[in-house]
C-alpha cells in the first residue's frame, strides 16, 4: 500500500477502535444493571437482555481485535495482508449471538411449561430498560452510519444488532407496563419472542459474513470506475476483462486485460502500463498485472474472419461480444475472445460447436477461443 492508503486504514482502524470501546462501556454497564435487577425482581426476561448486553460487550472486543489483526502488514504468508480477518471475527460474534437466542428459546419454552413466580416489577426497572432503549438505539444508528461510511461489517453488523436490542428493551417494556396495568404476567412469552429476535438478527448476520468470506462481486459503482479510469487511457483499444478480488473492505487486488494496436512498441505498452497500474492503487485497487491483447488493423482477412465470427456468434444466446481478435497468417491461427453471460453452464461446449463452424469457413486454420464473462 503506498502512504495515502495506509493513512486511510490506520484513520479507518482507529475509527473502529473508538466506537467499540464506547460499546464496551455502555454494555458493561448495561448488562450489570439488567443482570442485577433482573436477578432482585426474578424477571428472567430482564436477565436475558442483560445477557444479550454482556454478548454485545464480547463482540466489541472481538471488533477492536479485527481491526488491529487487520491493520498488520502483509508478510511471506499472507502477501494481500490481514484484511479479511475482519471477516472470521464477524463470524465469531455472531456465533455468540446465536448462542444466546438459543438458550433464550430454551430458557422461554421452559419457563412456559414450569411457570415461576410473576416478576416484581418496579420502578427501577422501568428505568433500566428505558436507559437500554435510548442507549441501544442511538448506539445502533450511529453504529451502522459509522459502519457504512468507513466500509466495515464489523460495525454495520453491531449496529443492527444494537437496534435489534433496542426492540427487544421496548418488548420488556410493554411487558413491565401490562402487568402493572392489568395484572397479566407475559414474560415468559416476552422471552421467547426476545429470543426468536435474536436468533433471527444472527442468521441475517451468518449470511452476510459468509457471503464475505466465501467471495462477493465488488461494488458496481468502484468497478465501473476503473473500468472507465483504463478505457479512456491513450493507447487502450478496448478493456476486455477486470478481475477485482477484495482482501478486506479498503484493500483490493485485481488484474486487467487490455486491447491495443498490434503494432505498439514495446516501450510504449510498458509506460501505459505502468501508468494504469499507478493510477488504479490512486483508486484503491492494487493491479497485479495487465495483459497487453494486440488487434489486427490492417489485415482484409481478418476483417472477414471478425465478420463471421459475429455472424456464428449470434446464433449463441449466451455470447454477448467478440473482442480481441487476432490472426497468424503465417502459422495459420486465429485467435479471440468470446464474452458470455453467467447463466452459460456450458461455455466450453459452446466454444467448441463454434469452432467447428469456423473450421468448415476456413480448413486446416487453428482457433484459439477464450472466453470471460461479462464485466
Amino acid at each position: 500500500m503506498n502512504n495515502k492508503q495506509d493513512l486511510k486504514e490506520e484513520n479507518r482502524n482507529g475509527v473502529i477502535i473508538r466506537y467499540s470501546m464506547i460499546g464496551i462501556v455502555m454494555n458493561l454497564f448495561l448488562s450489570l444493571g439488567k443482570i442485577l435487577v433482573g436477578l432482585v425482581i426474578n424477571a428472567h426476561a430482564i436477565i436475558l437482555d442483560g445477557v444479550n448486553s454482556l454478548s454485545d460487550l464480547l463482540s466489541a472486543i472481538i471488533s477492536i481485535f479485527s481491526a488491529k489483526m487487520g491493520s498488520k502488514n502483509a508478510n511471506e504468508s499472507h502477501p494481500f495482508g490481514f484484511g479479511r480477518i475482519e471477516y472470521v471475527c464477524t463470524m465469531f460474534i455472531t456465533a455468540g449471538v446465536m448462542y444466546v437466542g438459543i438458550r433464550g428459546v430454551l430458557t422461554a419454552v421452559g419457563s412456559i411449561i414450569h411457570p415461576h413466580d410473576a416478576p416484581a416489577y418496579n420502578m427501577l426497572s422501568i428505568v433500566v430498560m428505558m436507559a437500554s432503549f435510548i442507549c441501544k438505539l442511538i448506539y445502533g444508528i450511529v453504529m451502522r452510519y459509522k459502519g457504512q461510511r468507513i466500509n466495515s461489517s464489523v460495525l454495520v453488523i453491531a449496529g443492527i444488532d444494537s437496534l435489534s436490542d433496542s426492540l427487544i428493551a421496548v418488548s420488556i417494556l410493554v411487558g413491565i407496563l401490562t402487568y402493572r396495568l392489568i395484572g397479566v404476567d407475559i414474560e415468559h412469552y416476552l422471552c421467547l419472542i426476545i429470543a426468536l429476535l435474536i436468533i433471527k438478527t444472527s442468521i441475517t448476520m451468518v449470511r452476510e459474513c459468509v457471503a464475505n468470506i466465501i467471495g462477493t462481486k465488488v461494488d458496481p459503482e468502484f468497478k465501473k470506475k476503473i473500468l472507465n479510469m483504463i478505457a479512456t487511457e491513450e493507447g487502450v483499444l478496448y478493456v476486455c476483462n477486470l478481475v477485482i478480488h477484495k482482501y478486506g473492505e479498503e484493500f483490493n487486488v485485481g488484474a486487467v486485460d487490455i486491447e491495443v494496436d498490434e503494432n505498439m512498441k514495446a516501450s510504449d505498452i510498458n509506460r501505459l502500463t505502468l501508468k494504469i497500474k499507478k493510477n488504479a492503487l490512486e483508486q484503491g485497487l492494487t493491479l497485479t498485472s495487465v495483459g497487453i491483447v494486440g488487434k489486427n488493423t490492417d489485415s482484409p482477412l481478418a476483417d472477414e474472419m471478425v465478420e463471421r465470427i459475429i455472424e456464428i456468434s449470434r446464433k449463441h444466446r449466451y455470447i454477448s461480444r467478440i473482442h480481441s481478435f487476432m490472426l497468424d497468417t503465417e502459422n495459420k491461427t486465429a485467435a479471440f475472445y468470446i464474452v458470455h453471460d453467467y447463466s452459460d453452464r456450458n461455455h466450453g461446449r459452446t466454444r467448441e460447436i463454434m469452432r467447428k463452424e469456423l473450421n468448415e469457413y476456413y480448413p486446416g486454420y487453428t482457433f484459439i477461443i477464450n472466453s470471460g464473462m461479462n464485466i
